[in-house]
């Protein structure tokens, strides 16, 4: 399968400028689990961003925001339990899904906040998290028939 890179998969895109070395310090100071490099390697060149990814929207969090969202959810005593010990959040479609690493695998998963049971995996690497996605956008709009 041929893997495309995310600038090639994103349309109408709004990329931010890379993190720099310091941002990315302080992110691998609290990510308590071995993240997958590839995720790096993309804040690196864009520290955040998103636009359309194949027929749905597509957004990962910049540095610092990824650093406030999960040290939001880790006050929540609800989420704390069902997500925040299993997953590190990296991003959303702007809905219902929520985009996050799993802490013990490493693997990039779909969460539904709502439905702690919900867990899809995406991938091992980031650009086949991302290959993955863009797939299923096609799928999920075949299906509700758009």
């Amino acid at each position: 399968m041929v893997e495309n890179t995310f600038e090639e998969l994103i349309t109408e895109p709004e990329f931010k400028v890379g993190a720099t070395q310091e941002e990315q310090a302080r992110l691998k100071a609290k990510m308590d689990f071995d993240y997958p490099p590839s995720y790096l390697e993309f804040l690196a060149r864009h520290n955040g961003g998103g636009g359309w990814l194949g027929r749905g929207w597509f957004s990962l969090y910049s540095v610092a925001d990824a650093l406030d969202i999960n040290a939001l959810w880790m006050k929540d005593a609800d989420y704390e339990e069902h997500f925040i010990n299993y997953y590190w959040l990296i991003g959303s479609n702007g809905s219902l899904f929520t985009y996050a690493i799993e802490k013990e695998t490493g693997h990039f998963v779909e969460l539904d906040v709502f439905d702690d049971e919900y867990a899809v995996y995406l991938g091992k690497s980031f650009q086949e998290f991302l290959n993955f996605l863009h797939k299923l956008s096609f799928e999920r709009c075949d299906e509700d028939g758009d």
